[in-house]
C-alpha cells in the first residue's frame, strides 16, 4: 500500500500524507511564521460580508412591494408571481433580478418590519397628541373572542383627524389541553363528567349481559 502526498499551501511544501508527519509540520516554527503572514480570514468573516448597494436596493424594493400588497389588501400568495413578472418585464435591471420575494417572506416583512415600524410611529404621535380609543369586540368562525383597538387622533403629517388600527387582542387566550383539564378539575367539572361516564358505561354493560 503506497502512501500519498499532501501539500501545505502556506509553506508550499509537499510531504507524506501521514498524521504524524502532518502534526509535526503544523508544530514547526516555519509553518507558524508562514500562517501568521497569511491574511486573517475566518469562516465568520466570510459569511458576515457587508451588503452591497445593489443588495440593499433589492431589499428596499421587496419592502415596497410588500407594502403595496398590504395597503391594497392583495393576497401574499401573489408575491412570488409578481416578483417573477417584474423580473421578466425588466431583465436589464439588476435590482429586479436580485429580488427574492415569496408569500412567506412577504408575510414576515409585513408583520415584523412594516407593522413594527408603523406601531412605533403611532406611539410617537400618541405621546405628543391627545387621542381617543375605539374598541370593538367580535367572535370569529372558531368562536374565539377578539377585541379590536383603534386610535383616533390628529395626524400631523396629513394635517387631519385619522382613525388608525392599533392592535387586535384575544379576550380569552387559547389554552392547551393540559391547562384546560386543570381548569376543569379546579371547577369540579371533570369529576361530574367522570361520574356520568362511569354510570353510562355500567348501564351499557348491564344491558349487554
Amino acid at each position: 500500500m503506497t502512501t500519498g502526498k499532501v501539500r501545505c499551501r502556506a509553506c508550499n511544501l509537499e510531504f507524506t500524507a501521514e498524521l504524524t508527519v502532518i502534526k509535526n509540520h503544523a508544530k514547526s516554527l516555519k509553518h507558524a511564521l508562514k500562517v501568521k503572514a497569511l491574511p486573517n480570514t475566518t469562516i465568520t468573516a466570510m459569511f458576515n460580508k457587508p451588503e452591497t448597494s445593489l443588495q440593499t436596493q433589492s431589499k428596499i424594493a421587496e419592502i415596497k412591494i410588500t407594502g403595496f400588497l398590504t395597503e391594497h389588501n392583495i393576497s401574499f400568495n401573489s408575491a412570488e408571481h409578481l416578483t417573477s413578472l417584474i423580473k421578466s418585464c425588466f431583465p436589464d435591471s439588476k435590482i429586479a433580478q436580485g429580488m427574492s420575494l415569496g408569500r412567506t417572506k412577504a408575510a414576515q416583512i409585513s408583520k415584523n418590519e412594516i407593522g413594527a415600524c408603523a406601531e412605533e410611529e403611532i406611539i410617537t404621535y400618541l405621546k405628543c397628541n391627545k387621542f381617543r380609543l375605539i374598541i370593538d369586540e367580535s367572535t370569529d368562525i372558531s368562536s374565539v373572542k377578539t377585541m379590536c383597538i383603534c386610535v383616533r387622533f390628529f395626524h400631523p403629517k396629513v394635517c387631519r383627524v385619522q382613525t388608525l388600527f392599533w392592535k387586535l387582542l384575544q379576550m380569552f387566550p387559547v389554552m392547551n389541553q393540559r391547562k384546560q383539564i386543570k381548569v376543569l378539575l379546579a371547577k369540579g367539572y371533570m369529576k361530574k363528567y367522570l361520574k356520568l361516564f362511569i354510570s353510562v358505561h355500567r348501564f351499557h354493560q348491564k344491558t349487554n349481559k
